[in-house]
């Protein structure tokens, strides 16, 4: 898990540059993607959690298929928000082993 997290908080970092459309449009995939995949596997870790909760959140905001309509300054918010409540869910594990 703390290699996706690095990944995740990367891209998100990245995204908080001027890219082209395109980069912000994979950041909603793989964002929305990993979110998915670390809610399954915390779910089978641990049951339902603050955790979980907050991982379908992001999800949501993400998801490529209905996406939320905002301008890109709140973008770029919403990325650094993200970025840091991932990075402290990477702190807090980096210790347990989970890879």
């Amino acid at each position: 898990m703390k290699k996706i997290l690095s990944a995740s908080i990367t891209i998100l970092v990245v995204g908080l540059a001027d890219m082209p459309y395109g980069y912000y449009t994979f950041l909603r995939l793989v964002i929305f993607t990993f979110s998915i995949l670390m809610f399954v596997m915390e779910d089978k870790e641990q049951g339902l959690t603050n955790w979980l909760i907050v991982l379908g959140l992001i999800a949501l905001l993400f998801n490529p298929i209905i996406k939320v309509p905002l301008d890109s300054t709140s973008w770029k918010f919403v990325d650094l928000v993200v970025a840091s409540i991932l990075g402290v869910r990477w702190y807090r594990i980096r210790g347990m082993g989970s890879s």
